[in-house]
């Protein structure tokens, strides 16, 4: 297999681990800037080159994902991209558009779905341990403002509502539960220097009536936090990760009280688990298996917050959120 990654920020990471699976023949890379260092192993691809790839993998800054994604669709190789993939609701359904013409599916590189946490309480969930699901909750908060300015110049982090940055959270919980979200409310904190919310908040209704409450911000003195929850009619199971790296069970002995999760890391060792996990499967996609997070189930986790940036930006009004398989079976 040939894998192709575009951006070599975070698809380092994401490179390496295709080099280390042994049914890829060749990675090819491709940043625009040339002081951003080739890693071991892998060919460069100078600017302009098109080479047809079975995977590519969309890393770039958010802004060239859209563009990055329908390039390699148009080729006809399987996509696997970064969060956020799209930032409207017409970026989506082109998007969509394009993958089911191509006949190709479009994966979100969403390695919280490859945390440790998610197999036992996939489990749990499925053995009736938590009896009817009735709310989630989750939390992604980092103080990123050292990463505001790179080179001078503004990053993603400091421009781009934190709200389009829910898929942390919501991947998880969307895909314990099998729900989509239907309806949001999304609010803004208050603005840092670079024009973004500091922190922002959503809530969310599913499909079956579950509420999920959500935080997430980059912008704020807060160690790196993250949290997700489902509470249910008879027991409620959580994960908690803070900055040293443990993940943290609370207990209780009361009626409705905590099922224990199994200890993880975000720890470097835990991030390259999920990471090598993460590509696995989208090699495994290529080899014909079904994606976890194909196009549908990774549209499913975007536009929930791009509608909450939307309902933030227009006082919190309500905002329904398109259902992706309207779109699909039609284009």
């Amino acid at each position: 297999m040939i894998v192709l990654v575009l951006g070599l920020g975070r698809g380092a990471a994401l490179a390496a681990a295709a080099l280390a699976d042994p049914r890829v023949d060749r990675v090819d890379v491709h940043d625009p800037d040339p002081a951003v260092a080739t890693p071991v192993g892998c060919r460069r691809l100078p600017n302009g080159e098109q080479v047809h790839a079975d995977l590519v993998i969309v890393a770039g800054p958010p802004e060239s994902h859209l563009a990055n994604c329908l390039a390699a669709l148009a080729t006809g190789s399987i996509v696997l991209c970064e969060t956020p993939p799209v930032s409207t609701v017409a970026e989506a359904r082109a998007l969509a558009g394009a993958a089911a013409r191509s006949g190709k599916t479009v994966m979100l590189a969403e390695d919280y779905l490859w945390l440790d946490w998610m197999e036992p309480t996939h489990a749990v969930h499925e053995d009736g341990a938590l009896g009817e699901v009735v709310a989630a909750r989750g939390a992604y908060l980092e103080d990123a403002r050292a990463a505001f300015h790179i080179g001078g110049r503004p990053t993603w982090r400091s421009t781009m509502a934190p709200l389009h940055y829910t898929t942390h959270i919501l991947a998880p919980l969307l895909d314990l539960t099998g729900d989509r979200v239907e309806t949001v409310w999304g609010f803004d904190g208050p603005r840092h220097a670079g024009g973004a919310a500091a922190v922002a908040h959503a809530v969310m209704r599913t499909n079956t009536g579950i509420v999920i409450d959500l935080t997430v911000g980059f912008g704020a003195s807060y160690p790196y936090g993250f949290e997700l929850e489902l509470v249910g009619s008879r027991r409620s199971v959580r994960l908690e990760q803070r900055t040293d790296g443990r993940s943290l069970h609370s207990g209780t002995q009361a009626h409705s009280g905590w099922v224990t999760g199994p200890d993880g890391s975000l720890a470097d060792d835990g991030a390259q688990r999920r990471t090598h996990a993460m590509v696995g499967h989208a090699l495994d996609v290529v080899g014909g298996a079904v994606p976890r997070c194909g196009t549908e189930h990774m549209l499913r986790n975007v536009l929930p917050g791009i509608a909450a940036a939307a309902s933030a930006a227009s006082g919190s009004r309500p905002e329904a959120v398109p259902n992706p398989r309207d779109w699909l079976p039609n284009l």
